[in-house]
């Protein structure tokens, strides 16, 4: 009984963390899109995506490299020479979301369950 509660006190105070570790970009399951103001059009542009040993991956793309940054106190994901990209948290599911103006990334569950509907995301 008191694992489970702990495990329920752990999961708790996981979703509530604002940070990615380099692990967890790598070992996520990611989707991608591009915002409506960028040429996104919902599940027409959607696609998988991975992060693997420094580069991005994207179907039609090069690898890009990126790197994990904090500042004040934010973090955010450099890619490549683009703008850079906000890191959040979804609170109800606990999904990781990166964004900048043109480009929305959300994590999701090992059957790729997308719940994330907003900025023309899907």
């Amino acid at each position: 009984d008191k694992n489970w509660k702990a495990r329920f006190v752990w999961a708790e105070e996981d979703v509530r963390r604002t940070r990615i570790t380099w692990e967890e970009l790598e070992s996520l399951n990611w989707f991608f899109n591009f915002t409506p103001q960028a040429g996104g059009r919902r599940r027409e542009t959607l696609q998988k995506c991975q992060f693997s040993q420094g580069f991005l991956f994207l179907s039609q793309y090069l690898p890009m490299p990126y790197r994990l940054e904090v500042t004040e106190n934010v973090q955010y994901l450099r890619i490549y020479h683009f703008p850079p990209h906000r890191i959040q948290r979804i609170a109800d599911s606990g999904e990781w979301l990166i964004t900048n103006d043109n480009v929305t990334f959300c994590s999701c569950d090992d059957d790729e369950t997308l719940t994330y509907r907003e900025r023309g995301f899907q």
